[in-house]
């Protein structure tokens, strides 16, 4: 019994330790074993015969079986940007790109890990002559401008007019212009020049010398009416002492003109745009007087009613 009891409990901080020690060692070994494992890792084509252009389906990714130690097997894990590069230089059109194990492992850069399969192992090669062609940008607007502007079929200009597009010749064959993407006109009564995108033409493969233009609207002005309602009439000229009363008290004003100054007059009429001088009727015992509206440049003004009776009413009380 002492013997058994000398060992386990002599040196007690020593076994200790050395137990700790090992299976330290075992949960290092057994987290850095050997497994496999599947990743996802995107592709791309890298090169394709001159004057070619690849139209195939392309995967954008494929499933890579690999085996190694799980610290290699992590390192390709947590690098998402991975892409491995197929080169169809040496292709023709029909034939299938099978992937290679080896050369897949190169790219991956994973020396400790092996590669087992590739998943799908091979891709079918289409290639098609590119062909290039000048085409028109041609521009499409969305919304209504401000009441009285308007866009005639030369206010539009495009810088470039024409713009370059590559890709397969059998996608441009129908291809005679590009858009750009629609300019909003809502209220807008001011000449506009915008930076437009262009929208894509003839698939994915179709590419554009450039992807923005310059786009510059000209708006027409136009001659525009409107009414302003219930617009009180100044009265000028009464005798001192005495009220004047014109019945009706208000008038709608017609103004005519271009759209700009219309509408700016619209929004705010000065509180005298219209008046009655009442003294030359008094002087002829008229009870009726003519009203009047200032002349103002490029608009022309008229009153409804134009003309309003009026009233003398007498001495104006004393304070």
């Amino acid at each position: 019994m002492s013997w058994l009891r000398g060992l386990l409990f002599d040196n007690i901080s020593l076994k200790v330790l050395s137990l700790l020690l090992a299976v330290l060692i075992h949960l290092v070994v057994r987290r850095d074993s050997v497994r496999e494992l599947t990743i996802n890792v995107g592709v791309a084509v890298t090169a394709v015969p001159t004057g070619r252009v690849f139209v195939g389906d392309l995967p954008q990714e494929v499933e890579v079986r690999v085996r190694g130690r799980w610290g290699g097997i992590r390192t390709l894990l947590t690098d998402r940007n991975r892409r491995l590069g197929i080169d169809l230089a040496a292709y023709r059109d029909g034939e299938r790109y099978a992937f290679d194990l080896r050369d897949v492992q190169l790219q991956l850069g994973a020396g400790e890990v092996e590669v087992m399969s590739v998943r799908p192992a091979a891709i079918d090669i289409r290639l098609e002559r590119v062909a290039k062609r000048q085409v028109l940008v041609q521009v499409s607007t969305t919304g209504d401008p401000m009441p009285g502007f308007g866009i005639g079929p030369k206010s539009v200009t495009v810088v470039p007019a024409r713009v370059e597009i590559s890709g397969p010749a059998n996608a441009l064959r129908g291809v005679r212009h590009v858009r750009v993407a629609p300019i909003d006109l809502t209220g807008a009564d001011r000449d506009l020049r915008v930076r437009a995108r262009l929208l894509g033409v003839g698939g994915p493969h179709v590419k554009m010398s450039v992807s923005e233009v310059d786009v510059q609207v000209q708006f027409e002005e136009h001659d525009i009416v409107r009414k302003l309602k219930q617009l009180p009439i100044v009265v000028r000229g009464c005798p001192e002492g005495m009220r004047c009363q014109l019945e009706p008290p208000e008038t709608t004003v017609t103004v005519r003109g271009k759209a700009r100054a219309v509408l700016s007059l619209a929004r705010r009429p000065p509180d005298n745009l219209v008046h009655a001088d009442v003294a030359p009727a008094i002087a002829r015992k008229q009870r009726r007087v003519r009203l009047q509206v200032p002349t103002l440049k490029g608009l022309t003004l008229s009153t409804s009613p134009s003309v309003a009776k009026f009233k003398l009413l007498g001495e104006i009380p004393a304070d």
